[in-house]
Parts: structure tokens; C-alpha cells; sequence
């Protein structure tokens, strides 16, 4: 299993919510923590087979420094714990109920993400 020098997120640039998302946590990120590449990058399969493409079509996902891939609401909380400017959230990482809670908020956001790409003449292009 081929592992990252530094944690890699992989978001989709065709989707203007993801773009948004990586440009704020790039704002976030003053030390370039996290590296973030697009799914559209064929070279990111190929060089970490562990990641699934259709898996992260579907969602956000985050190839962590041990190899590992994770996707979801996961990642948020992954990417919460790492930044000292959103600390002050880490509660909602914490706990079971701020758990659930960020497992809520992603699948909405995830949603509207779909309906988002589905809509837009631009992005609801076919997956191959």
C-alpha cells in the first residue's frame, strides 16, 4: 500500500461546492498540511490503488498518512482535528451526538452537491 507524504484530499473540481470547499480549507491551511488534489487527476489512482474512483465520485474523501482511505463525514472530522483555527469545534468531533451530528450536516451538504452537479449544464455531465 503506497502512502502520502502528507495527507491528501481528494475533492471533485467539476463541483463548485467542493471547489469552494477546498479554497477554505486552503485558507485554512497556512502550512500546507494538507495536500488536495482532484479525483479528475487520473495519476492519484494510479499512484494509490487503495483508492476506490467510484467511491470518490460519491463523496469526499482523504488519504491519510498511513495509506488509509476515508470518506464522508470522516473526513471532517479528520480535517477538524488537524486545524489549531478549528479547535474550537473539535467538540463536535468529540462525542458521539456531535458525531452524529457532523454525519448529519455532511449528508445534507453531500445532497445538495448531487443536486448541485445534476442541475448545472456544466457539471451533471455523465461519469465515466
Amino acid at each position: 500500500m503506497n502512502t502520502p507524504e502528507k495527507p491528501i484530499l481528494i475533492f471533485d473540481a467539476d463541483c463548485p461546492l467542493c471547489v469552494r470547499f477546498k479554497q477554505a480549507l486552503s485558507f485554512l491551511d497556512k502550512d500546507n498540511r494538507v495536500q488536495m488534489t482532484p479525483l479528475q487527476d487520473e495519476s492519484l489512482f494510479e499512484n494509490f490503488p487503495q483508492l476506490n474512483k467510484s467511491e470518490c465520485e460519491q463523496e469526499i474523501h482523504l488519504l491519510k498518512l498511513d495509506g488509509e482511505a476515508i470518506g464522508g463525514a470522516e473526513v471532517i472530522e479528520y480535517l477538524v482535528s488537524m486545524f489549531p483555527g478549528v479547535q474550537k469545534f473539535a467538540w463536535l468531533v468529540e462525542s458521539e451526538s456531535g458525531k452524529k451530528a457532523v454525519s448529519y450536516f455532511y449528508d445534507k451538504v453531500n445532497e445538495l452537491r448531487e443536486k448541485v452537479k445534476k442541475d448545472c449544464p456544466g457539471c451533471g455531465k455523465e461519469r465515466r
